[in-house]
């Protein structure tokens, strides 16, 4: 079972994904797709733990009440669900248990890469 910290991301990342496959409802303005990268420095400064990242993303949606409001109050098991059962791809995080030092690296350097990549699939 996920922690808090880690259901948090692995939320971010779903809505970050749904939002560059679906541009019909999208959520983020083209101002916030560009504040990413402000996101994404953020992420190069922080500890390589869950509470840190999940902090930084909330700090950071905190700044767009829209996207905070999605984050908070979407079922996004649910959204996760349709998502695969569209056969989209949805983002997944590791298990408490299994994460180490190591592992959170690549759960920020995946943050990091989802939020480039929509960045630069959003500015095309």
């Amino acid at each position: 079972m996920p922690t808090e910290s880690e259901q948090i991301v692995q939320d971010f990342l779903t809505l970050l994904q749904r939002e560059k496959d679906n541009t019909e409802t999208s959520i983020l303005t083209p101002t916030e797709w560009e504040a990413l990268a402000d996101l994404e420095q953020e992420l190069n400064r922080i500890a390589d733990d869950p509470e840190s990242l999940a902090e930084a993303i909330l700090d950071w949606c905190d700044k767009y009440p829209n996207i905070s409001e999605s984050l908070n109050n979407e079922d996004w098991p649910a959204v996760r669900a349709g998502m695969k059962k569209e056969g989209q791809k949805v983002p997944q995080t590791l298990a408490s248990e299994n994460i180490d030092k190591i592992a959170n690296k690549s759960t920020v350097q995946e943050v990091k890469e989802a939020i480039e990549n929509a960045i630069n699939e959003q500015s095309q």
